[in-house]
């Protein structure tokens, strides 16, 4: 199925419109960013704990390049910068991708989605698509509000405490008819877990899987020790991607995540005769992910 095939195929679903516009592209310059190994002098636990996420590897990810290079033969070019707008955002910021060979990237960009990136997000400019506003700068945003920092302005944001900051990418519209590909937002929007306020960053930031666990310690070499710190692994349950590019390192987490989201019965005859064919009922049950399981573009993977 090509890729105008299978957005074709899919769902109609209206977007709603914002108070501000995303950040465009060629807006900045990837020189208004620095790399997360700069990041890491200071941050050097949380920049570990990243550098194992497939956020770090969302431009790298070999399946993704396969597959926007199919997109961008399918629609001569038309989901460059939308594919690329939540897997190498600085890149699109900078002017930098498309082309969509990557052959004018620059090193801070090819980092996908990185510290420096993330923590340049001021507000939301709607859900999905990578409705992003970035103002690079002096100043970092965070969930803490006492945060100093020599290096760096450290100031609060809401946002990113809310499962609106995860919505800017994890829902995206078809750039052609506006059909959803991925509703991991909206279907978390429509869930139990959004009506008792349980958000993204609860489960995939705390090292309780399912629900928030705390995980105490310091944000940075400098910090006074928390109770609680977000581990930026990030986990989801891409189990085969994550442990082929970590070499075997951070596989085993996604696989927890996923034994931890689900339950799966295997119903089988007590007996079975050599030849016959055999019928086994295997049923998978959603028991703890706060979205649809699995989620994601999962139809194209």
């Amino acid at each position: 199925m090509t890729f105008l095939l299978f957005v074709a195929a899919i769902m109609f679903v209206t977007c709603t419109a914002s108070a501000v516009d995303p950040t465009g592209f060629d807006e900045l310059s990837s020189e208004d960013f620095v790399t997360n190994s700069k990041c890491a002098n200071c941050h050097a636990i949380l920049r570990s704990q990243h550098d194992d996420s497939m956020h770090a590897y969302a431009y790298t990810d070999p399946l993704y390049q396969k597959e926007v290079l199919l997109a961008s033969e399918d629609s001569n070019g038309q989901t460059d910068e939308f594919c690329s707008r939540c897997h190498t955002p600085i890149g699109v910021v900078s002017g930098e991708v498309p082309p969509i060979d990557g052959s004018m990237i620059s090193d801070v960009a090819a980092e996908g989605v990185q510290c420096d990136f993330c923590h340049t997000v001021s507000e939301s400019a709607g859900i999905g698509d990578g409705g992003f506003v970035s103002s690079p700068g002096d100043v970092k945003w965070g969930s803490l509000d006492d945060a100093p920092s020599a290096f760096h302005g450290s100031e609060f944001n809401g946002l990113y405490m809310e499962a609106e900051y995860c919505g800017m990418c994890h829902n995206v519209n078809s750039p052609f008819n506006d059909l959803p590909l991925d509703d991991t937002y909206t279907s978390w929007s429509e869930s139990s877990y959004a009506e008792e306020g349980v958000v993204c960053q609860d489960c995939h930031m705390s090292p309780g899987i399912t629900h928030f666990e705390a995980a105490p310690g310091r944000s940075a070499s400098s910090s006074p020790k928390r109770s609680h710190i977000p581990v930026h692994e990030i986990v989801g349950g891409n189990y085969f991607m994550l442990d082929l590019l970590s070499d075997g390192k951070a596989g085993d987490a996604a696989v927890e995540r996923l034994q931890k989201a689900a339950t799966l019965e295997v119903d089988v005859p007590e007996y079975a005769i050599s030849g016959e064919d055999v019928s086994i009922k295997v049923s998978v049950t959603n028991s703890g992910a706060g979205h649809k399981l699995p989620t994601g573009i999962s139809e194209i993977r």
